[in-house]
């Protein structure tokens, strides 16, 4: 069922119930041994947080109307409960064991809303504030490097990549929007003409019904602080344009995105975080079959779980892997951990 010289460890997955929540599963890669762990609800994302040593899981939930979880697992028993640790139009994990929260007020005026940003730690209470702040536009994502916070900020005069929460912050990349942050601090990103047409002006004031922020997409560049213009993703010439990023390898190496060239179908990617000249070639690892999820373990092996089938990614080549027995196939959001949870929150 695993392949020969596969990493050990324990591969957490979640599969629906039909009900609003999903029953976690964890599958011990080396002994083969499945077993059922906790119900929690519908989740958009599972992460390692901390450290995979730990086993602590973090979780996103979608509960509805717009709304995301954030919330933590200490435990992988049948009946463990998540903490919840809060709840945001926009959640992003970030290193060392962080939530960043983006609650976004009703538009007034048709322009202006108040926007909060907040960041929880999985091992205190409270939350530590980043940004509040009544802007004529929104905020569409949010990552965190070793520096500080940054966001996607929509305005009258565009899109750009501001800071947020340190001192002197302010504008870091004009025109641009971040789509992921590696939890090294380098950022892909990209053109904010590549976004849909966004007027700020135009919100529906007094709307109960307020749409959901649009995702950043688009011709992706690596981005470093301090180092230079974005460096371009390009195979042959040609940009590869990014639709979600799945993972990040160990060390942040690499990252494995959906992505695609041109009108092409979107496959998966694997793109190196290391820019050593004026553009960085990607490689194309497999096919995306829609709704894709994929975990690193730490000897770079990836899980991929696409199209209702199971793959293992190793030394740029994706194969099929048979899934667990008397247990559903993992088809939904991945975590790879060392071990069982082995500290209390």
């Amino acid at each position: 069922m695993v392949p020969p010289g596969g990493p050990p460890g324990i591969l957490v997955y979640a599969s629906a119930d039909g009900g609003g929540s999903a029953r976690l599963w964890r599958w011990n890669l080396a002994s083969g041994e499945v077993k059922p762990g906790p119900l929690i609800p519908d989740p958009v994302e599972l992460v390692s947080v901390r450290s995979p040593d730990l086993g602590w899981l973090g979780i996103t939930s979608d509960r509805g109307r717009g709304v995301l979880e954030a919330s933590v697992l200490d435990s992988l028993e049948v009946g463990a409960e998540p903490e919840r640790l809060g709840r945001g139009t926009i959640v992003t994990w970030a290193r060392p064991g962080q939530a960043l929260l983006v609650d976004r007020g009703q538009p007034s005026d048709g322009c202006s809303r108040t926007v909060s940003v907040s960041a929880a730690h999985v091992d205190r209470p409270g939350r530590e504030r980043v940004m509040r702040e009544t802007l004529c536009g929104d905020v569409l994502s949010v990552g965190r490097t070793s520096l500080g916070h940054f966001l996607t900020r929509v305005g009258p005069r565009g899109v750009d990549v501001v800071g947020a929460g340190y001192r002197d912050a302010g504008l870091l990349l004009p025109d641009h929007g971040l789509i992921a942050v590696s939890p090294d601090g380098d950022m892909i990103v990209a053109p904010s003409a590549d976004l849909p047409s966004i007027d700020p002006t135009s919100a529906e004031v007094g709307s109960s019904r307020d749409p959901a922020p649009i995702r950043v997409t688009g011709r992706a560049s690596l981005y470093g602080q301090f180092r230079g213009p974005p460096v371009p993703y390009l195979i042959g010439g040609a940009p590869l344009q990014v639709d979600e990023v799945l993972a990040y390898g160990p060390d942040s190496w690499v990252a494995l995105v959906v992505g695609r060239v041109g009108e092409g179908r979107p496959g998966l990617w694997e793109l190196p975080l290391l820019a050593s000249g004026r553009s960085i070639e990607p490689r194309w690892v497999g096919s995306d079959g829609g709704f894709t999820f994929a975990a690193y373990a730490d000897d770079g092996t990836a899980y991929v779980a696409t199209g209702g089938s199971l793959y293992v990614l190793r030394h740029h080549v994706l194969k099929p892997l048979e899934g667990p027995e008397r247990a559903p196939t993992p088809a939904g959001p991945l975590a790879w951990i060392v071990q069982e949870p082995i500290a209390d929150l």
